[in-house]
């Protein structure tokens, strides 16, 4: 059985202040951006892992990336 990468999630700080929560779609680079401003990285870490449980409901497998002060992780799937 195969994998394939499908996209990235990310949550990073703003600089005026607050977190934003993305997740990124391989296919054609569509970028879903999280309107609201959350207080906590956690609570934009869900947001961004929600958006692609939403998108591929029951398949995706994340793997982070260590980075300091934001969460990055690539998201796969089974084929």
């Amino acid at each position: 059985m195969n994998t394939y990468l499908v996209g990235v999630c990310n949550a990073y700080e703003l600089k005026t202040g607050g977190y934003r929560g993305v997740f990124l779609r391989s296919s054609d680079k569509e970028r879903f951006a999280s309107v609201e401003l959350f207080e906590t990285l956690e609570q934009a870490r869900f947001w961004s892992k929600a958006k692609a449980w939403e998108l591929f409901p029951d398949k995706a497998i994340f793997a982070p990336v260590r980075r300091h002060g934001e969460y990055l992780a690539n998201v796969w799937i089974r084929g």
